[in-house]
């Protein structure tokens, strides 16, 4: 098993995910219905948002398994946040660093594993969108895409940049060929922060995941739109 490195930046990156004040707090159904989706969509048995601690992975939010923690130098999401790109390790036995892993020989017995980076404005990565199966699989080039616009998601969510707060700039619907489904009499505009709480909106996440789902689907059919 290799122990993951620390970043050339884990000082600045550790205060950034501290400052969030997230760490420890309750589960939130803004990121329980993005790990309840991953799970479904990408067919896997767990599905976690995992923020990378000192010396521990502590999860936000856990569709699959019971788990609140573990300790980072077991940790898989520890090499992911490392990485720019969607990390994948499609059977962990035949990968020489995770093959003697505790979470590989052990409960929860992972063989696949996928992870998109939570990064935030400042560029730090301060955990990851993980995927995790038992058995051995792939991630096509569509799927690795789809899990990093749903990590930009998170990481807006994490920051308050998400659609019930100050979105202007940041939005993944600029990259896809749909509205934001924000652009509604029910809602500002993107830029505008409501005084409303996100609270008020509890399906916001859902509903961009729902957006998301639809603009995958007008690529795929129209491709040259």
């Amino acid at each position: 098993m290799t122990v993951p490195p620390y970043p050339a930046n884990e000082a600045a990156r550790l205060k950034a995910l501290r400052d969030l004040l997230i760490l420890d707090t309750r589960p939130e159904k803004r990121f329980d219905l993005v790990t309840a989706y991953c799970r479904s969509r990408f067919r896997v048995d767990i599905a976690l948002v995992s923020l990378v601690d000192a010396d521990r992975q502590w999860f936000k939010s856990a569709c699959g398994i019971d788990a609140s923690e573990t300790p980072r130098d077991i940790s898989f999401c520890g090499h992911a946040i490392l990485r720019d790109e969607v990390m994948l390790v499609r059977d962990a036995m035949q990968d020489e660093r995770f093959h003697d892993s505790p979470l590989v020989t052990g409960p929860p017995f992972i063989r696949f594993y996928a992870a998109a980076p939570l990064k935030l404005s400042s560029g730090h990565a301060i955990g990851t969108l993980c995927l995790i199966c038992s058995q051995p699989r792939r991630l096509d080039s569509e799927e690795q895409e789809h899990l990093q616009l749903l990590a930009h998601m998170v990481s807006m969510e994490l920051e308050g940049l998400g659609p019930m707060e100050n979105c202007k700039g940041h939005c993944l619907y600029g990259v896809l060929a749909i509205q934001c489904p924000y652009r509604s009499t029910r809602h500002e505009l993107p830029g505008h922060r409501l005084d409303r709480g996100r609270d008020s909106h509890p399906f916001a996440s859902m509903a961009m995941i729902e957006t998301v789902e639809a603009g995958k689907e007008k690529l795929a059919r129209h491709p040259q739109a």
